[in-house]
């Protein structure tokens, strides 16, 4: 099971998560977030948690995947982002066209990337329309379903219907990451009704907007049920089309 807690905002809160067994932490780039971060500050946290895996004892665990969240970002500012902040992997939260996804490609072609979707019942059908149009364009990563909240995207705190990432998943071979409301308390419930690749939570595990709890992170890892020596990568596009 692929885990990410997203969200990072201190170098303390990153290192944690990695050392609690954390697949990927996640770094919000969106000025509109309560936990967003900037270039500098993001490569300040990448650079402490790398100091941290080298300088670890004995067995290191696995580095994590390092994810940028961007919300309608500009390709050039993503990949600008992306390699001042050293990050692994990006997302895209917002209202990204194929034709913009395709250029990020081609400006970041052996980059992961993930396509996040704020789903509801109501929006399955447009949803599934755009996957399909995309997929026939680029290859993914994973596939991120979100809670839809009007006006949000994302770290609204609301659960995903279970129906609606089985019935994405029947229809595409693509990894799904579930997100939305996800609490070391509901997750284990989550993943054996809908069955995603992986699991991403950012508010379930704060104290505050963007103050990670070690404790709750630790938690939502075991409840996940991924542990320290079996943790789950994404795959680059290469990889997702051999």
């Amino acid at each position: 099971m692929w885990t990410k807690i997203c969200g990072i905002t201190r170098p303390e809160d990153a290192v944690s998560a990695w050392q609690s067994g954390v697949s990927a932490i996640g770094l919000n780039f969106f000025r509109g977030s309560k936990r967003c971060v900037t270039p500098a500050q993001a490569a300040m946290i990448i650079a402490e948690l790398r100091r941290a895996i080298a300088q670890s004892d004995g067995d290191p665990l696995q580095p994590p995947d390092i994810v940028g969240v961007f919300v309608n970002a500009e390709c050039e500012e993503i990949k600008a982002t992306f390699h001042a902040a050293g990050l692994t992997a990006v997302q895209c939260h917002g209202d990204e066209t194929v034709k913009m996804l395709a250029q990020l490609q081609q400006c970041l072609p052996e980059t992961a990337l993930i396509r996040a979707f704020r789903v509801s019942e109501d929006r399955m059908i447009q949803v599934s329309e755009y996957i399909r149009e995309l997929l026939a364009v680029i290859p993914l990563s994973a596939l991120l379903l979100d809670a839809f909240v009007p006006g949000e995207f994302g770290g609204t705190g609301t659960l995903v219907s279970p129906d609606l990432v089985r019935a994405l998943r029947l229809s595409t071979e693509v990894p799904i990451i579930l997100a939305g409301g996800l609490t070391a308390d509901n997750v284990g419930h989550a993943i054996v009704a809908a069955d995603p690749w992986g699991v991403d939570t950012a508010s379930g595990v704060e104290t505050s907007p963007g103050i990670k709890n070690p404790d709750l992170m630790a938690e939502f890892i075991a409840a996940s049920g991924a542990g320290h020596r079996c943790v789950t990568r994404l795959k680059p596009p290469a990889d997702r089309t051999a």
